[in-house]
């Protein structure tokens, strides 16, 4: 079909004006876009210079020009084109491939979309102020642009948007600039400087790799929290980074060489360098760094060359903390610099087992190791999370010495009281003028269930923190299930066939108490005595029993141990617990133990 069209030409205009061609976009409104005269054809039919008009008649109606449509004036063979002050969108591919050597898009614009430039032979353009942002590959590959100027209005530069822009030599971004996408200046090879503003919080992958020429990158902005050694890969003329301050980790995807690096630069607030960061960088001869505390590195971070040939450099009063810090320890040689930072102590936090602890900051340390700088004579508060089921032992460190003892912290409620739920605990750290350490590890919380046996005594079991356990209850020969109660509450009714009995959730230590009836005493079946003897808080409770009838108590040798007159609906006596007791009344014979 596409073949078909290329051939034949299909018209994609609505009417034709002095040899340019438009389509109408709103009746209401009265505005055109201007267009190509055939879709999908082979050559595009305009040629030398071009003049949009403002308004345009046709069919007795007067129209406005608004719009350059998608491939309007793609691969023409233009010499100068004037663009109408109506004007407020350029669409894709608009200019794609075309000879124009210089533009003026008016202040009116808004919006240009993708690849409209790409390829171009465009050497000056001006762009229009109110734009907000540069798409996709909008200047891709235009091999004769020098030098271009950003509209302050810009926030976004979109990836690849001067990729392969081999003539760019200079560049002057948008002061209003938050995003920087990935490869956007990629292949850049003629530019030699670049200044990033001050608000500029995320550059993306690649952003300015292979720029070979470029030499310089300064950095106005300290709202960036990563900084991505990928965006110079292959910029074989960079010497020197200075990464700015705010910076906390320094990532890497896989560089290429960076040969002429020699020197860096590393900010105060400097957290972790991931793995080979600056691995390829084999000429490096100086790392500055700014931070009182070690940030976290792998040996692989740095190439051989540079442990064995760099100097590190750090901040005055630092030189141990570097030489105890591992892999920082790889350096052969470290000096201190004149840079007195703020009085600060490290602040470590190790977290183990199943749950988290935050910094005041919002950083989480699970199953692992945060080291920060915090200003001497100061408090930090931690938030220790156990997980629902886990309690947190808890131990502060200051110059080695457990300082505060190893504390328990269980899931609590903001109140203090114990919870089922997860919730947070706020451990308060004085900072004074030491190192601190707070270590913290989370456990399983087990709960004990004792079973009171009257066949051999007492069984302890431990369960796990909210969780249910099920006992199978075996009555020796002669005897059957008389009760069963858990914590003082009476669950007989609930056994199932086998006899086995499934405790409520665990969440504290709880008490099980079976109690059990002869068999063959002239009762057929549980159900036909009314009289229940159970236990219940450590004592001995009787009920159904009808007033003035005897109750004879006997310990496991048959030693009478108390004799009772019945007080009518429930009798209760306390006894010596640890035993088993027999306990005979109305023809019914019960064993239980206390």
């Amino acid at each position: 079909m596409l073949m078909l069209l290329a051939c034949t030409g299909v018209h994609a205009y609505d009417f034709e004006k002095d040899g340019i061609y438009y389509n109408v976009t709103s009746l209401t409104d009265l505005t055109v876009e201007v267009t190509c005269e055939e879709e999908y054809a082979s050559e595009n039919s305009y040629r030398g210079d071009i003049v949009i008009p403002e308004q345009v008649e046709w069919n007795g109606k007067t129209f406005t020009v608004t719009g350059i449509g998608a491939s309007c004036f793609s691969y023409a063979e233009l010499s100068s084109i004037q663009l109408p002050e109506t004007l407020t969108s350029i669409g894709s591919s608009a200019f794609i491939s075309c000879p124009i050597q210089s533009i003026k898009i008016p202040d009116n614009v808004k919006s240009i979309e993708s690849y409209a430039f790409s390829g171009c032979r465009i050497k000056s353009i001006t762009l229009p102020n109110g734009l907000k942002e540069l798409p996709f590959c909008i200047f891709q590959g235009c091999g004769q642009l020098e030098n271009i100027i950003i509209p302050n209005s810009v926030e976004r530069i979109g990836s690849n948007a001067f990729s392969n822009c081999d003539t760019l030599k200079s560049i002057q971004l948008s002061q209003e600039l938050l995003t920087i996408e990935q490869e956007a200046f990629m292949y850049c090879t003629s530019l030699e400087t670049i200044t990033i503003p001050a608000n500029v919080a995320t550059i993306e992958s690649r952003a300015f790799s292979h720029s070979t020429s470029l030499s310089s990158v300064t950095f106005l902005t300290n709202k960036m929290e990563s900084f991505n050694t990928d965006w110079f890969t292959g910029c074989t003329s960079l010497t020197t980074v200075t990464v700015p301050e705010g910076v906390k980790r320094i990532t890497s995807y896989g560089s290429d060489k960076c040969t002429s690096l020699t020197s860096i630069q590393l900010p105060e607030t400097l957290e972790e360098i991931q793995n080979g960061a600056f691995n390829q960088c084999e000429n490096l001869t100086s790392v500055t760094l700014n931070a009182v505390v070690p940030p976290a590195v792998e040996y692989e971070t740095f190439h051989l060359n540079t442990y064995l040939n760099a100097t590190l450099y750090v901040p005055k009063g630092c030189k141990q903390r570097y030489q105890d810090a591992e892999n920082w320890n790889s350096f052969s040689q470290i000096i201190e610099t004149d840079y007195v930072p703020q009085a600060t102590c490290a602040l470590t936090v190790k977290a183990s087992g199943n749950g988290s602890v935050s910094y005041s900051n919002g950083e989480n340390v699970n199953n692992g190791s945060r080291t920060w700088s915090v200003p001497t004579n100061s408090t930090v508060r931690l938030s220790v999370s156990p997980d629902s089921g886990y309690e947190a032992y808890v131990k502060t460190i200051h110059l080695g010495v457990d300082v505060a003892g190893s504390q328990v912290v269980k899931t609590i409620q903001a109140d203090g009281s114990e919870t089922t739920e997860k919730a947070s605990y706020n451990l308060t750290v004085e900072i004074k003028e030491s190192d601190v350490t707070v270590e913290v590890t989370f456990k399983k919380i087990t709960v004990a269930l004792t079973i009171q046996q009257a066949e051999s005594g007492c069984v302890e079991m431990e369960v796990e923190y909210g969780q249910a356990c099920t006992v199978r209850i075996r009555p020796e020969d002669g005897w059957r299930i008389h009760s069963v109660t858990f914590d003082g509450t009476d669950y007989t009714s609930v056994l199932d066939e086998d006899n086995r009995f499934t405790t409520p959730t665990l969440y504290e230590d709880a008490s099980l108490n079976v109690a059990f009836e002869q068999d063959g005493n002239g009762i057929s079946s549980l159900s036909s005595s009314p009289v229940k003897v159970y236990a219940q808080n450590g004592r001995l409770v009787v009920e159904q029993v009808g007033t003035g009838s005897e109750i004879c108590i006997y310990d496991s040798a048959g030693r009478t141990v108390k004799t009772l007159d019945a007080q009518g609906g429930r009798t209760e006596t306390s006894l010596p617990t640890g035993q088993v007791y027999i306990v005979k009344t109305v023809g019914k014979t019960v064993k239980i133990a206390l």
